[in-house]
């Protein structure tokens, strides 16, 4: 992982570097991240541009697995007895 910052947690890199910090993460099944870019005194120009670059560069990666981790969720879950909200 290439990130820009060593806070852990914290991800400050290019779209490929999003998408193979992203893909590390992945791997360990962590299944929902929080996309917080509006910090700090950001333009709102900048923000924008930031959320266009995820969607368009960095989510379209992981969109097509979804179906493919739903089944690895419900196959973990299927003895839980408590309800578990997933709203990826």
């Amino acid at each position: 992982m290439n990130s820009l910052t060593n806070s852990p947690g914290c991800l400050l890199d290019t779209p490929q570097g999003a998408r193979e910090y992203l893909a590390a993460l992945e791997e360990t099944n962590v299944d929902a991240v929080v996309f917080a870019v509006q910090s700090g005194d950001l333009a709102q120009d900048h923000i924008l541009e930031t959320i266009e670059l995820f969607g368009s560069e960095v989510i379209p990666e992981f969109k097509g697995r979804q179906p493919h981790h739903e089944l690895w969720r419900k196959t973990q879950l299927a003895d839980s007895s408590h309800s578990v909200y997933s709203s990826l």
